[in-house]
């Protein structure tokens, strides 16, 4: 199930691609992805299996996109499918596991986890976009870089990763509160890694 519904996921962000659209960028940016890998964490019977979840649907993910741009629509494979394929290798198991640690530990630091994660739903540019567009005079060739609906989508995607992932409301509500200084320092960590990674 996880393969296959990767593989589709994959199918269906790359179809996604092309014109600027809300489509698109919601298959472009994060928030989406790390909801997932969220919710086959904390739904999964044990931390191994997690892991071994989220890696299978992630590696199809990855299968399923760069399949279809080379098998369908002739496009070359770049350096970033490496990036992607090692990330759902490594990081993407290890989120998983940690979510469903978290979840059943139930403990102060479950709080610091599920934080950590919902701020990475919302750790790249869109809502500074937004609130730079709303409150400062910005030229034109700006406004088309605003993302007001994926702006809505990663803090959704956030409170949905707090709401769901923990059991109890002490952790939802010490995992709110530690959400939102950790997405500052996710946005700089995610804006320096672009850079370097060139994704």
């Amino acid at each position: 199930m996880y393969v296959a519904g990767g593989a589709v996921a994959g199918v269906l962000a790359k179809l996604a691609d092309g014109p600027v659209t809300w489509l698109g960028d919601l298959a472009t940016y994060l928030a989406v992805w790390v909801l997932g890998v969220t919710l086959i964490g904390a739904f999964a019977p044990s931390a191994p299996r997690a892991a071994a979840r989220a890696s299978a649907a992630f590696v199809s993910v990855c299968v399923g996109y760069y399949g279809f741009a080379v098998v369908v629509l002739g496009y070359p494979v770049g350096r970033e499918s490496v990036v992607w394929v090692l990330l759902s290798l490594t990081l993407v198991p290890a989120i998983a596991s940690l979510v469903r640690i978290a979840r059943t530990a139930d403990r102060w630091w479950s709080s610091i986890v599920i934080a950590t994660v919902a701020a990475m739903c919302v750790a790249d540019d869109a809502i500074a976009r937004v609130v730079i567009a709303l409150t400062e005079d910005v030229p034109e060739a700006f406004m088309y870089s605003v993302r007001p609906i994926q702006a809505i989508i990663n803090v959704v995607s956030a409170v949905v990763v707090v709401l769901v992932a923990p059991r109890s409301w002490r952790v939802r509500w010490w995992a709110l509160l530690a959400a939102v200084p950790l997405a500052f320092v996710g946005a700089m960590v995610m804006s320096e890694a672009r850079s370097t990674l060139g994704v």
